[in-house]
């Protein structure tokens, strides 16, 4: 066979042999490797390649080894595939060389990638710089401290080169101990906390808030840390130091006073972690963020409904209504009490049993109750921890809470220069959870109230009689015209209840012995005030409006005696 024989033959093998091989898969390596032609010139070897001349291959047959013709007499022969060449790309010559190559072209992969990582990514984070962010959780106490200096008193009377290994031998045990209790300490993901405070806050009051700290590592977790209330807080934040056994929990007991109403968020928990030496630890913050809404004074809400069951009012200033109701119902037959009316007293079962007996009859229900409150900047000052508006606010839940479980209906207005809230009069404890919500978002405004467009506001929508209780406050004889004005007009058919409060700073100075001249100035302004605020009460009270002036402290008990006075006595 010829030489041209031989070389169709060969292609035909090789065909046959790569047959079903895509060729983007040979092209890329995949597989044994595509031959290349060293001539595509010579006849015989694109006769080779391509099967025909002028005819593609089909899809898949390549050859997979190097074919060249030396163009003599020899005909075509077969190149050892072990042999490189810088043009072309050789077969394998065994799997270890084709390993050793897939590794090589592995790490190139892998340093572009880092290449391309750093020019998108910025520069890498230096040891360095891992090493401070490590050691910015450290904490080393004030133990650690005391026992770095120790050597230092008997360093003073070793001589020369003594001195120096007694230093570094020191430095050596004291690197041992900072070392063994940061090891024996607790870290950030071997705990977890949780907050839990009730769902409404109250102003003004102690609200207990509890932290659950869960300890899941195999160690002795010593712990003191530091809780994150909102700012203006009152309360203890620091967290006494405690331990924890392995896989243990504890509970954690504080308490925090609100010192206004709205929407707060307590942070995250600062806890200190200690080893067994007390010389070292870490420190870290456990994620605990939350948010809190505080609201009007709840506690003095479920206190009263506590004392009541009990019998014993009397223990917060509350006096028991002394006075027959005049409604038509009987009720109960209950021992005379001094202050009772004459016309009460049952005689007949006061024969029989020897002692006064007086008579008691049910008060009337389903009357209407409209809790007016003023949020102008005479509200706003700040007396003791709240402002007058707060303390305002907390007396008209309590009396809107009073006034729903006695049947009435209770109603809500707040306004300043223009009327802010409106809730119309309704009765059940739907509307008290309204009337919570609503006084939630009161704010004061630094601006004059508009006595006559509330009223008359009030007037127009409410019109069946009802005890409108007017939370405000009267500095000066102008604010006192108008509202003595407006209240003359509702008279007749509302009756109205002004309660204001008392300023004991004022008081303090009008009473105080002048020391110099301006003390007697500022004396003389005091008792003007004071004068004008008595005289404007003395006439509202003629014109025939009920009147309260007490302290601040004792607003709310004020309040709720003088409600419980008008239902006795069925002044509606």
């Amino acid at each position: 066979m010829d030489g041209s024989g031989r070389a169709r033959v060969a292609a035909r093998r090789l065909t046959r042999r790569h047959r079903g091989r895509s060729r983007r898969a040979l092209a890329r390596g995949r597989g044994r490797r595509r031959g290349r032609i060293r001539d595509r010139d010579h006849p015989y070897v694109a006769r080779a390649r391509f099967g025909r001349p002028g005819r593609q291959p089909a899809r898949g047959c390549q050859p997979a080894c190097r074919i060249e013709c030396d163009g003599g007499a020899g005909g075509t022969r077969f190149r050892d595939p072990r042999r490189r060449e810088s043009h072309g790309v050789p077969l394998p010559t065994s799997p270890g060389a084709a390993a050793s190559r897939g590794r090589d072209r592995r790490r190139g992969h892998r340093r572009r990638a880092s290449r391309h990582h750093r020019v998108g990514a910025g520069p890498p984070v230096s040891r360095l710089a891992r090493i401070a962010r490590r050691a910015s959780g450290v904490h080393l106490t004030p133990r650690a401290a005391l026992v770095a200096a120790l050597p230092a008193v008997v360093l003073v009377f070793l001589p020369g080169w003594w001195a120096y290994g007694a230093t570094a031998v020191w430095f050596v045990l004291w690197l041992w101990l900072v070392s063994s209790d940061l090891g024996e300490s607790v870290g950030e993901g071997d705990l977890h906390v949780t907050r839990t405070v009730p769902v409404k806050l109250s102003i003004g009051v102690g609200n207990p808030v509890k932290l659950h700290i869960v300890n899941h590592s195999s160690l002795t977790a010593r712990i003191a840390g530091r809780e994150t209330p909102p700012a203006g807080f009152a309360g203890e934040r620091a967290i006494s130091p405690f331990e924890i056994e392995p896989h243990g929990e504890a509970e954690i007991a504080l308490e925090f006073t609100p010192p206004s109403r709205g929407a707060y968020s307590f942070g995250d928990v600062g806890i200190r972690t200690l080893g067994p030496f007390g010389v070292a630890g870490r420190r870290f913050d456990l994620p605990a963020a939350q948010e809190v809404r505080v609201y009007p004074d709840i506690t003095a809400v479920t206190g009263y409904s506590l004392l009541a069951r009990k019998g014993a009012l009397h223990e917060i200033g509350i006096r028991a209504a002394r006075f027959s109701g005049l409604g038509t119902e009987y009720e109960s037959l209950r021992d005379y009490e001094p202050g009772d009316d004459y016309r009460d007293i049952d005689w007949k079962a006061t024969a029989r049993r020897g002692a006064p007996v007086v008579r008691r009859f049910e008060a009337e229900r389903s009357q209407t109750v409209v809790l007016a409150i003023d949020a102008g900047r005479l509200m706003t000052p700040r007396v003791g921890p709240l402002t007058k508006l707060d303390r305002s606010v907390n007396a008209a839940l309590l009396l809107a809470w009073l006034a729903s479980q006695a049947g009435d209906n209770v109603g809500l207005l707040v306004f300043a220069r223009d009327v802010e809230v409106f809730l119309p009069p309704r009765k059940g404890h739907k509307q008290f959870l309204r009337t919570l919500e609503a006084l939630y978002a009161v704010e004061g405004r630094v601006e004059e109230p508009d006595y006559a467009a509330a009223l008359r506001f009030l007037a127009m929508r409410v019109t069946k009689r009802s005890l409108v209780v007017l939370f405000t406050e009267l500095v000066g004889t102008e604010p006192s015209r108008r509202l003595l004005g407006v209240l003359g007009g509702i008279a007749p058919r509302h009756l109205p209840l002004v309660v204001t409060q008392r300023n004991a700073e004022v008081e303090r100075v009008a009473t105080a012995v002048p020391d110099s001249e301006s003390d007697a100035f500022r004396a003389t302004v005091a008792q003007d005030l004071l004068h004008d605020k008595a005289a404007a009460l003395r006439l509202l009270a003629a014109h025939g409006s009920l009147v309260l002036d007490v302290e601040p402290e004792a607003l709310t008990v004020a309040a709720v005696n003088r409600y419980l006075e008008i239902k006795a006595r069925g002044r509606l």
